[in-house]
């Protein structure tokens, strides 16, 4: 995950560019409105703009929030992306959780995952098909057909930790894209669950997804300052925001891949080892962090940690 922050956008199609020149699998962009620091509130803006500075990186929105968009309008968008980026396009979506992001938009949050489940069913249908007609509990539609049809539909990606959120994942996407907020318990826990609920519907995904908190330094000057980043970022927006995962305890702890090249390697590892990870995300841009230091992070874990996986 890369710099979603206003008033950054070169820092972004730098640290973009510089992903795929370091041969990155994917760059994603987060989404959160009325911020003044660390999140941009269009992502889908932000990956048109890097569909035309890059060539073969995978983009998409960690996650996007479908509750603010009507879905004929984001599936026209999304498939104008997706043929914009070649196929580039991985549509991660997510059910939302801020109040005042509810409020503003005038959207019932008590209804967030009427309007999650039905967006999703809904670009299914009006990626494929034409004149789709849909009478469901948020939305209604009449004889749509959205151009230009997106081929291959993309993928859908689709967030969340509660034992709701995760059956859904199993049901409605091809992948569950679990966050960076829960511990390696929660993990375990939710992992073994989504597992079971594959195996009760019949499903096999294509890639298991994860995002971590990362960052990579040679001296512990660099790995503190991290480390400050990183606990600003969890004390002043996710337990603010009363984010479930991060309501006690110790918010780094079994969450957050900080460390030299070594010790970052041997806890991505051990992930990826027990819990059949293939796809991981690193958010590597913390909220306000000099660019300088975070391509020497991305840098570093390009040419240090991934080798070291790979060997």
């Amino acid at each position: 995950m890369i710099c979603g922050e206003v008033g950054r956008w070169p820092d972004t199609v730098e640290q973009a560019t510089t992903a795929e020149a370091l041969g990155y699998d994917s760059v994603w962009i987060a989404e959160h409105h009325f911020l003044e620091t660390g999140y941009g509130p269009a992502p889908l803006v932000s990956i048109a703009g890097l569909a035309e500075l890059t060539e073969t990186i995978l983009l998409g929105p960690a996650v996007l929030l479908p509750a603010f968009y009507h879905p004929v309008r984001l599936a026209e968008e999304t498939a104008l992306i997706q043929d914009m980026t070649g196929g580039r396009f991985v549509c991660g979506l997510g059910l939302g959780y801020r109040p005042e992001e509810f409020s503003a938009f005038g959207v019932s949050r008590s209804k967030r995952r009427n309007y999650l489940e039905e967006t999703i069913q809904l670009l299914r249908l009006l990626w494929t098909q034409d004149e789709v007609t849909w009478d469901g509990e948020v939305y209604q539609i009449e004889n749509v057909t959205v151009t230009p049809r997106p081929d291959p539909a993309p993928p859908i990606w689709l967030g969340g930790w509660v034992d709701s959120a995760i059956e859904r994942a199993a049901r409605l996407a091809d992948a569950w894209f679990p966050g960076p907020t829960a511990d390696l318990e929660k993990l375990r826990s939710a992992h073994a669950h989504y597992a079971s609920v594959l195996e009760t519907v019949g499903r096999t995904p294509a890639v298991r997804p994860l995002i971590r908190e990362m960052w990579v330094g040679t001296t512990q000057a660099e790995i503190e300052e991290g480390r400050r980043r990183l606990t600003h970022m969890y004390e002043d927006e996710y337990r603010a925001w009363g984010q479930e995962n991060v309501a006690e305890g110790d918010f780094l702890a079994d969450r957050a891949l900080i460390g030299t090249p070594e010790q970052v390697a041997e806890e991505l590892d051990r992930w990826r080892d027990e819990l059949g990870f293939d796809h991981i995300v690193g958010r590597m841009h913390l909220h306000g962090m000099d660019q300088r230091s975070v391509l020497r992070s991305m840098e570093l874990f390009a040419e240090h940690v991934r080798p070291a996986l790979e060997s």
